[in-house]
């Protein structure tokens, strides 16, 4: 978990928000992405979670399964074209 550092916001306490970094490669990029958005709120907890090797839609939808709280943002880097679209498509339809 990060928390971002900072003096105003909510207190220690409260749950951190859940940012996703999806990538079909190392996800690096897409965890450092998830870590920029975070700066941007200072003083409230961000847990930023990394899924690699994401190639497949059945990939994706397992690791949406496997989270414990619905994400804040999810942040995906794809090369598929298709599989970009296809994530897209159910980010929208959860509403994210």
């Amino acid at each position: 978990m990060t928390a971002v550092e900072g003096n105003s916001g909510a207190d220690a306490a409260s749950s951190p928000a859940l940012l996703v970094g999806i990538s079909d490669a190392l996800g690096e990029t897409a965890e450092r992405v998830a870590q920029a958005a975070a700066s941007q709120f200072p003083g409230y907890p961000v847990d930023v979670r990394r899924f690699p090797h994401v190639t497949t839609e059945g990939d994706f939808l397992q690791v949406m399964s496997r989270l414990r709280q619905p994400p804040a943002a999810v942040v995906y880097t794809i090369i598929l074209p298709e599989l970009r679209q296809t994530i897209a498509r159910h980010l929208d339809a959860a509403g994210l």
